[in-house]
């Protein structure tokens, strides 16, 4: 009976061994797919920012935020955060579907300076968003090439529905994206400085 039990749990444990590292495997196909996406809309982005930013264009303060499509989705910028080395296309409106493109904006605007952005934590999008410290530089330029600058105020860690807390209006620019497994969210705060 003892033989019987064992091998039934090194069976069962192999099972689940396989059932990970499967797991494993398509969230990292998800991930490269992601980033490619995204390294895909940030040049038709970029294009478009020079191409306005060349023509003079500012955005207005109150003005809702300008956007341009690409490939069916309409962006409203670039993020860039210079410490992480990483720059990616913002998508102007959330869903499941469009994050697994490009961070997304969840509410606000830069000008208003509420913006909210939200982005799955593959290492291609906001997984990096953990290394960064209070004075750490972020930038975001919008579709007309203004660009706002902030620093990393502070890093919190909430429940999943605290978004209260994540879209009070009081900070200037706020990156969430999920913990490792999905728990709870990682919040990064910024406030607007002098570029």
């Amino acid at each position: 009976m003892r033989h019987k039990r064992g091998v039934f749990q090194m069976a069962l444990g192999l099972m689940l061994l396989a059932a990970a590292g499967g797991l494993l495997a398509r969230n990292r196909a998800e991930d490269r797919r992601a980033g490619e996406a995204s390294d895909r809309a940030l040049r038709a982005v970029n294009q478009v920012i020079a191409s306005t930013a060349v023509h003079g264009k500012k955005n207005g303060i109150g003005e809702e935020m300008p956007e341009a499509e690409i490939d069916g989705q309409c962006y409203i910028g670039r993020l860039t955060i210079p410490r992480l080395k990483l720059e990616l296309p913002i998508l102007s409106e959330w869903s499941d579907d469009r994050l697994k493109l490009a961070p997304c904006r969840y509410s606000g605007t830069a000008a208003g300076e509420d913006l909210v952005l939200l982005a799955h934590n593959y290492r291609t999008h906001f997984g990096p968003i953990r290394r960064l410290k209070p004075g750490d530089l972020v930038h975001f330029a919008d579709m007309n090439g203004t660009v706002f600058a902030y620093q990393v105020t502070a890093t919190a860690v909430l429940e999943p529905a605290a978004l209260e807390e994540v879209t009070a209006g009081i900070h200037d620019l706020t990156l969430v994206t999920c913990t490792y497994g999905g728990q709870s969210r990682l919040v990064v705060y910024c406030a607007q400085t002098a570029i």
